[in-house]
């Protein structure tokens, strides 16, 4: 019998995206939301038993949200999230205890038989967590996903309070992510920097199949190039104004969604050039509404630093599964066949890349949706299963 699963995460119903958005600072279609999401879509799939204990992610009080304290619900009976304090002095602490507490309250007998943890995201709270329910049982194992790894995400604020703060949760989070038994990395890069002679797996993201179910295309007189996610200058999104901003067309609209430190550049341009339309934050069937309705997907994340290595944009398979052309850089963490079906602009320019949006406009390409299937949620759960069994041979 396969042991029992227990993830621990950042996620939350996509019925709850608006609340969140509503508590100031959620992402909702962050890149670790949606990939605890997948798992937990992919774990319902493949029949596994699990449970689900998650601390929603939003800006912290009293910097970017006025949230003190986020409220505990339970989503259903599997799935439940944990209420903490939001004050960035205490909130850390707090999330760790609210999901151990949590733990103790439901059903955890599977603990005796063996204990499957997945940590889907590499933050602090969350692995501590993880050790403290495990403690010396040798029948739990935890596997880690490296979305990224945290020395090398930038932080944009500017408030020196928040950048300690980040620099100690970053060498606290180096420590304890070591002593884990298992990792899924995203690409071979992020392995052979992480350096850990622990037993893992490269898997570049985990696609929810089901995001464009019931969606259908509207009928429209604009081409409109859309992009969902992080609006911020490490991200590129200044980029992506400029090389619109050279496309001349009154029937093109360039549709933004997100946040970020361009934001503010995005509204001044909308004043004058009335074919941006910025949406702000929006909930994650929002996200796939644009994106199924989409002439042409775009994503200006540059492949010219060492960041790019390390990391994978999920949003790049979830595009491509849309059928809907997709304008983007190679990375070096692309597999070959995904490489193979996206739209490379010639050089990294803004006038290279504004030609390759307008190029891509009516080049569908059916092979798109195979490789992204490829990256599906049951797929990549066997795979994780796996890694747990090896684990578990060695001890």
């Amino acid at each position: 019998m396969s042991e029992k699963y227990l993830v621990i995460c950042n996620a939350h119903p996509k019925e709850y995206d608006d609340y969140y958005i509503k508590l100031s600072g959620c992402d909702t279609t962050s890149s670790s939301a949606i990939y605890s999401n997948s798992v937990i879509r992919g774990l319902s799939l493949n029949n596994f038993d699990f449970d689900v204990i998650s601390a929603a992610s939003v800006g912290h009080y009293p910097f970017t949200s006025k949230t003190k304290k986020l409220k505990e619900i339970k989503y259903d009976n599997h799935f439940f999230g944990v209420g903490y304090n939001n004050n960035i002095l205490i909130s850390q602490l707090s999330k760790t205890k609210s999901i151990v507490k949590k733990y103790k309250e439901i059903d955890n007998s599977g603990s005796q038989n063996g204990l499957n943890i997945i940590v889907t995201d590499v933050h602090y709270p969350f692995i501590k967590a993880a050790f403290k329910i495990k403690k010396k049982n040798k029948r739990i194992k935890i596997v880690l996903v490296c979305l990224d790894l945290p020395q090398y995400v930038k932080s944009s604020s500017k408030n020196p309070i928040l950048k300690i703060l980040k620099m100690i949760s970053v060498n606290r989070v180096n420590k304890l992510s070591k002593k884990v038994d298992g990792y899924v990395f995203l690409s071979k890069y992020m392995e052979e920097i992480y350096g850990s002679d622990k037993k893992s797996i490269v898997s570049p993201c985990i696609l929810d199949t089901s995001i464009y179910d019931g969606i259908q295309k509207a009928s429209k007189e604009t081409i409109d190039f859309v992009y969902c996610g992080v609006l911020s200058k490490q991200y590129n999104a200044d980029f992506l104004l400029k090389a619109f901003s050279m496309l001349n067309s009154d029937n093109y609209r360039l549709i933004l969604a997100g946040k970020g430190d361009v934001v503010e550049q995005i509204k001044e341009m909308s004043k004058s050039d009335k074919r941006i339309n910025y949406l702000g934050e929006v909930s994650r069937e929002k996200a796939y509404f644009l994106q199924k309705n989409a002439d042409v997907l775009v994503n200006p994340r540059l492949s010219n630093s060492e960041y790019t290595k390390l990391s994978f944009p999920s949003k790049t398979v979830s595009y491509l599964y849309s059928g809907n052309p997709l304008v983007c850089y190679s990375l070096p963490s692309f597999p070959d066949g995904l490489k193979n079906v996206i739209i490379e602009p010639k050089d990294i320019t803004p006038e290279s890349f504004a030609e390759a949006m307008e190029f891509a406009i009516d080049k569908t390409n059916l092979k798109q949706i195979e490789e992204a299937l490829k990256f599906s949620e049951k797929n990549v759960i066997k795979q994780i299963d796996k890694l747990f069994s090896e684990i578990r041979k060695n001890g």
